[in-house]
C-alpha cells in the first residue's frame, strides 16, 4: 500500500473520530448549559481563578503536510568532501540528529534583534540548510551569562513546533556580544501539502475547546498559546504534520501541555502515531 493511500485512510479515520468526539461532547451537555449561554469563556475562566492572556480571534490558514526527516549521517557518507565538514567535529546521536562543534567561534549581536543570526545561517560553510531556519524562542539563564536559542523551519509563515525540525544553540556572553561554536540540528526535507489550504481556528476557539472539555484546571494559568505544525503520523520514513495550537499551562504540580488540532478543533495527544519501520 503506497504512502498516499495510507494517508487517505488515516485522514478518513481521523475525521470520523473527530465527528464521534464532537457528538459525544454535545450529548454530555457541550456548551449548552445556562451558564455558557450567558457568560463568555473569559468570564467563566476568571470565575474559576484561571489566568490567561488576551484571547485573539484572528484566523490563519494552513495545510496537512507531509515531509521526510533529513538523514545527516547518510549526507556525510555521500558528501564527505563538502567544505562544510572541514574544521568541525560532527556526531550523530541519531541518523536524523546532527551535532556540530566548530573550531571557529561565531559572534552575534547582544540584543539578538532582527536577523541577528543572518550571516551564520546564510553561510554554507557554517551550517547545512541554514536559510531554512528562523529564531523561534530565546531563553536567558538567570545569571545572564548564557542564553539558549531555539530555531525551526516554517511553511508559508507557520513554524514547525516539533522535534523533527529544530536547531538549538547555546550562546555565551562575551562583553557586548554573544558567542557560540556548537549546535544541534534536525531538519525536514520534501515538505509538501497533502490537501488544499484550509482556514484554521483562532486562539480563542482553541482555548474555549480546552476549557469546555475540562482540560484547564481551576486556579491554573495559561502561560503560552502558539500555533505551529506538529507531527500526527509517521509512515516508514514519511511524516504527516497538522497545524495545532500548543497551549502551556502552569498547574499546581508543575506544567502541562495541551494541543488542539487547528483544522478540526479537536484535542489530541502530543505523541504522533507511528506505522511501519
Amino acid at each position: 500500500m503506497d504512502f498516499r493511500r495510507i494517508i487517505q485512510i488515516f485522514l478518513i479515520a481521523f475525521f470520523a473520530l473527530d465527528i464521534f468526539l464532537y457528538l459525544l461532547y454535545k450529548e454530555n451537555g457541550g456548551d449548552n448549559t445556562e451558564m455558557n449561554a450567558t457568560l463568555s469563556v473569559e468570564a467563566r475562566m476568571k470565575k474559576d481563578g484561571i489566568g490567561f492572556p488576551t484571547l485573539l480571534e484572528k484566523k490563519q490558514k494552513g495545510y496537512y503536510l507531509s515531509a521526510e526527516p533529513t538523514n545527516f549521517q547518510l549526507l556525510e557518507e555521500t558528501d564527505g568532501e563538502n567544505p562544510f565538514f572541514s574544521g568541525k567535529t560532527v556526531s550523530f546521536p541519531t541518523n536524523y540528529t546532527f551535532s556540530v562543534t566548530s573550531n571557529k567561534k561565531y559572534t552575534v549581536k547582544e540584543n539578538l534583534e532582527g536577523n541577528a543570526l543572518g550571516s551564520f545561517l546564510s553561510s554554507t560553510d557554517a551550517v547545512l540548510y541554514g536559510k531554512d531556519y528562523t529564531i523561534l524562542k530565546k531563553t536567558k539563564e538567570k545569571t545572564g551569562t548564557q542564553q539558549s536559542l531555539l530555531l525551526s523551519q516554517s511553511y508559508e509563515g507557520l513554524p514547525f513546533m516539533d522535534e523533527a525540525s529544530k536547531m538549538t544553540i547555546l550562546l555565551k556572553k562575551n562583553d557586548k556580544s554573544w558567542e557560540f561554536n556548537h549546535y544541534t540540528q534536525t531538519h525536514l526535507s520534501q515538505i509538501e501539502p497533502l490537501r488544499e489550504k484550509q482556514e484554521l481556528i483562532s486562539m480563542r476557539e482553541a482555548i474555549t475547546t480546552l476549557y469546555n472539555n475540562s482540560k484547564i484546571p481551576n486556579k491554573s494559568k495559561i502561560s503560552s498559546c502558539e500555533l505551529g505544525y506538529v507531527n500526527i503520523l509517521s509512515v516508514n520514513n514519511k511524516q504527516v504534520f497538522v497545524p495545532a495550537w500548543i497551549v502551556k499551562l502552569e498547574i499546581a504540580d508543575g506544567t502541562a501541555i495541551e494541543q488542539v488540532n487547528a483544522i478540526t478543533n479537536t484535542i489530541f495527544s502530543t505523541t504522533g502515531i507511528s506505522v511501519g519501520n
